[in-house]
């Protein structure tokens, strides 16, 4: 794989100059240039001018600083830049490829760039002679080649004379700080170092600021271009290929990177110990560990927004800085997938797993080597976040409502923080801000009357403290125009008229939460609920149908569905929209940002419980028809994966409808539309392989389901047994399938594609349980089917072709069964590519085939290919702790004890991860030999526990322990036919 310096021009696929770029323009270009340079080796003495002209490229650069840095570690003295030529390569890898956007800009001519790489060396090697040059020189060139990196996003418009004048005045720039630069320390190297970092990052401000004059007039043009045209400026360069390489990772990402959410901190008040406490406890540092801080309190009192409050208060000391939903595993998958497009790690029309994502985000901050910084914002179980924590050197903040859960986030007393109300001072301050100027009793320099300030004191002292119920309260005032001193006696008459709501987790947390809160909702939603009955607006039914959807990330696209029930859908320019939503967010009630919206869970949850039940079905009904005509199909027994993305997008907030029809069911009426959404989400969440919560999903919508005998109930029944297979609860899938098999015979012909699906899952459960003769004739009877429809079908053959031959194996047929491999490798590699979709997996089975055959060196080479799939693509997958597995079953064999060891002890951290207790009782029953014969008291110990848990798990079964092969057998029978 090559690196970001030797990628050279072949790398940036970059379009010839058009005819009609100006011969005149680009021989001045190549003269100004010229002259730069002359003018930058006359500041040079002879010596260093000679030295300037023997590096002809960073390559040479490059191994010439590595030389010395061997030959001074080689004397005992410590060189800074051996701790650190990572970095500065990727420093070099900006400006190299930004010089050959250059090289193009200038064509026809050529233009001398040896003597920029020469130059450039000198100055690093003049600031080697203390540590505090050093760093000065790389915080320099860092900076630069971040204003670089804006250059590439603009290299679409590199025939434009603007462009290729302002890239040039930028290299110019560069040179000729480098070479002042390299004169001074030259001139005034007895200095004090602090007299040279000090003219250096002075002089560097000048340059700086000539560069990004040059790079945002560059943007203007380049915005200009493509104004009028729907276009926006790319994240990344647009002739660029988004690549899971860390070539790639390093060239797209642009330091610092900051991906934060809205800003809705503008009335953030308060809490300066709380933000110097978190940051006592997560600052950067250079401990090898991750750094862990978790912030509990009452829904309302501010987390999240404290959270959001310190990323932005100490964003100098962190490179990066990320922020992840965490209330449920599809929000997670959700965040880390926006995360890892931002980072082009992946693209928006990838077709990459959600698992594949996870695992290319954790080691990108793995191999990052700068201080980030992950905020997992509202954590309602600490489980499902195990599996997306960073576990390399960084800092983690966790926000939750339970002090449980702050307590176990892997963190220690010190570092967990009960975040409590505002004081007096603090909900005073907060009130006052969100009025001053907005109102007209509340000018800035006229004194407020005396009734305002009581009255609001009053009001403050019920709201408890909490900002949430401080800032909807100010927001109503604002909106009804009315004196605090009136809302006062409006929100009396309410308050013996509210109903306490508000209970769950809050409750665990407090017993006291404020009621007044759920007054003044109460007061909002009152207000609402009469300008609906007056037909004036519909944002009453607008807020209730945000109540059933996951409260972050709703896109505004999901209104452009039609829907007959409201006038606000079905406009692609959103206009019906606009005025029921920027009444809500007048009311505070909800938030926009970037074509997406939010609302709080504690608005969702009052406003739910607070409608009538007629409104509340209504809701129910708008959302269920937009999120089913929004989300993708699964039809005709064919894979989801083309429409992942889109899958993505809308699961969270399918799931989020499902878990509110549990809660509502009583008040609620399933509709088809409701059914139907669930039924495909739930095969997405199961190709994806989140089949618990696939499972989940199903039971609710077959509970809802009122036809158990239509095809409804066969497609969540065949996703229902396609999801146990996969966790190897056979009994539960068989019973699934059959039923699902009965209600399809009856209602769909021989060869119709969905009755071929579940044929196929059912012939792998006859697989998996061992009976191979009776699944070989169902998959006979699929492929038979499937080879006459169209280019369409071609992935689910190659699947029914994967699990014939995984049938055939067992009956030792290896000849047919290579040839059903071939077959299926064939098709998935057209279609996915070479690393695509399950071509890991097919690596797997050919493993296992060649084993069986007793093959060990081309059984090596399938899982060891495989192997190499999973670690780039997803490492923590639980195929990738199988390859491991079975990698380290034939080291045994082959008497490679040690290489063994480590094979499975990482198989068995994957599977820990990944929670598969099969697999890790597998790998326990081959790694305990392995270790009973070490010396160290602990490796023993270690090994006992393992040989206690295979011996657990091995009377499971009735085998004769002494048989390996039955025994190897009877331990892969705990596993999915897929994972064995």
């Amino acid at each position: 794989m090559p690196t970001p310096l030797d990628d050279g021009l072949a790398s940036l696929h970059l379009e010839e100059p058009g005819s009609s770029i100006s011969t005149d323009n680009q021989e001045l270009f190549v003269q100004k240039w010229n002259e730069a340079l002359e003018q930058c080796l006359s500041t040079l003495n002879e010596a260093d001018q000679e030295m300037v002209r023997g590096f002809g490229s960073p390559k040479a650069l490059l191994e010439d600083l590595n030389r010395k840095a061997q030959a001074r570690a080689q004397k005992g003295i410590v060189s800074p830049i051996s701790q650190a030529l990572a970095d500065l390569k990727l420093q070099l890898s900006h400006v190299e490829r930004v010089s050959h956007i250059l090289l193009v800009a200038m064509r026809p001519n050529s233009i001398e760039l040896g003597l920029l790489w020469g130059i450039l060396y000198l100055m690093i090697e003049l600031s080697l002679d203390a540590e505090a040059k050093w760093r000065e020189m790389l915080r320099t060139l860092t900076r630069m080649a971040r204003t670089l990196q804006r250059c590439e996003r603009c290299n679409d418009i590199v025939d434009n004379d603007e462009f290729k004048d302002n890239l040039l005045a930028i290299f110019i720039a560069m040179i000729r700080f480098w070479a002042s630069a390299s004169r001074w320390m030259r001139e005034h190297h007895s200095n004090v170092v602090t007299h040279v970092t000090e003219y250096l990052s002075n002089s560097f401000q000048a340059t700086m600021a000539e560069m990004e004059d040059a790079v945002n007039t560059m943007e203007h043009c380049y915005s200009s271009r493509f104004a009028g045209k729907g276009q926006h400026m790319p994240v990344a360069p647009s002739n660029l290929t988004p690549s899971s390489s860390s070539v790639m990772t390093e060239n797209l990402v642009s330091f610092p990177h900051w991906d934060l959410p809205h800003d809705n901190v503008e009335h953030f008040i308060g809490r300066s110990d709380a933000l110097k406490q978190i940051h006592s406890q997560l600052r950067p540092c250079d401990s090898h560990k991750t750094q862990h801080f978790a912030i509990w309190g009452l829904g309302g009192v501010g987390k999240s927004q404290c959270a959001l409050a310190y990323a932005n208060k100490y964003q100098d000391d962190y490179d990066a800085e990320f922020w992840v939903r965490a209330e449920s595993d599809l929000s997670l998958n959700q965040s880390f997938s926006s995360i890892a497009i931002n980072l082009g790690l992946t693209s928006l029309s990838a077709r990459t797993s959600p698992i594949e994502v996870r695992g290319m985000v954790l080691l990108w901050l793995r191999n990052c080597g700068r201080p980030w910084l992950v905020i997992f914002d509202n954590v309602e179980n600490i489980n499902l976040v195990r599996e997306f924590m960073p576990m390399s050197p960084g800092s983690v903040l966790v926000t939750t409502r339970s002090p449980n859960i702050a307590s176990s986030a892997r963190v220690s007393p010190q570092r967990v923080l009960q975040l409590k109300a505002l004081n007096d001072v603090e909900s005073w301050s907060m009130f006052s801000a969100m009025l001053r100027g907005q109102h007209r009793l509340w000018k800035t320099g006229i004194p407020t009357p005396d009734s305002e300030v009581n009255a609001a004191k009053d009001l403050l002292g019920r709201l408890g403290g909490l900002p949430l119920g401080i800032r909807q309260m100010a927001a109503l005032i604002r909106k009804k125009a009315m004196t605090v001193e009136k809302f006062l006696r409006w929100y009396l008459r309410e308050a013996g008229n509210t109903k306490r709501i508000i209970g769950g987790k809050d409750f665990e947390v407090d017993p006291d939460y404020p009621f007044a809160v759920e007054t003044v909702w109460t007061i909002s939603f009152n207000d609402l609920e009469e300008s609906q009955r007056n037909e004036s607006s519909e944002a009453y039914i607008l807020l209730a149908t945000l109540g059933f959807l996951s409260p972050d990330s709703i896109p505004m696209d999901l209104f452009k569905q039609e829907c007959p029930s409201v006038s606000f859908c079905g406009d692609e320019d959103l206009i019906d929209l606009e005025a029921p939503k920027e009444e809500l967010i007048s009311l505070a009630l909800i938030d926009l940002k970037d074509e997406e919206l939010s609302i709080h869970r504690l608005v969702q949850t009052t406003c739910l419980h607070h409608i009538e039940p007629s409104m509340l079905q209504t809701a129910f009904e708008v959302v269920c028809t937009l999120l089913n005509k929004a989300f993708p199909k699964q039809l005709y027994g064919r894979p989801l994966v083309p429409e992942w993305p889109t899958c993505l997008l809308y699961a969270p907030h399918v799931q989020s409808i499902a878990h509110r029809y549990e809660e509502f069911k009583s008040k609620l009426t399933a509709t088809s539309e409701f059914l139907q959404v669930l039924s495909n989400c739930a095969w997405y969440l199961h190709e994806i392989g989140a089949w618990d919560d696939s499972g989940d999903m199903v039971r609710i919508a077959k509970s809802a389901c009122p036809d158990k005998e239509g095809l409804m109930y066969s497609h969540l029944e065949n996703t229902l047994g396609a999801s146990t297979f996969e966790l190897n609860e056979l009994e539960t899938c068989r019973k699934s399938l059959e039923s699902a098999l009965n209600i399809r015979r009856k209602h769909l012909e021989p060869g119709d594609e969905d009755l071929l699906c579940t044929i196929n899952n059912y012939a792998n459960l006859q697989s998996g349980s061992g009976h191979p003769e009776e699944a070989l004739k169902l998959y006979d009877e699929v492929q038979k089917a499937r080879e006459t429809l169209g280019a369409e079908t071609q992935i689910p053959l190659a699947i029914t072709y994967a699990g014939k031959g995984q049938a055939m194996v067992q009956m030792q047929r290896f000849a047919e069964t290579e040839a059903f491999y071939d077959k299926a490798y064939d098709i998935i590699q057209r279609t996915y590519g070479p690393e695509g979709h399950y071509i890991g997996h097919l690596h797997h089975v050919y493993g296992n085939m060649e084993m069986a055959k007793g093959d060990l060196n081309k059984a090596m080479e399938h899982f060891s290919h495989g192997l190499g799939i999973y670690r780039r693509k997803d490492p923590d997958h639980l195929l990738t702790a199988c390859l491991l597995y079975k990698i380290g079953c034939i080291k045994i064999k082959e008497g490679k004890i040690q290489e063994a060891s480590d094979d499975l002890r990482e198989a068995r951290t994957i599977s820990q991860r990944q929670k598969s207790e099969a697999n890790v009782a597998r790998i326990a029953r081959k790694l305990w030999p392995l270790l009973a014969s070490n010396e160290s008291p602990e490796v023993k110990r270690e090994a006992q526990n393992l040989r206690v848990m295979a011996e657990i798990w091995e009377r499971k079964v009735s085998i004769d322990s002494s048989d390996e092969a039955q025994t190897d057998k009877a331990f892969d029978g705990f596993l999915c036919l897929f994972f064995r």
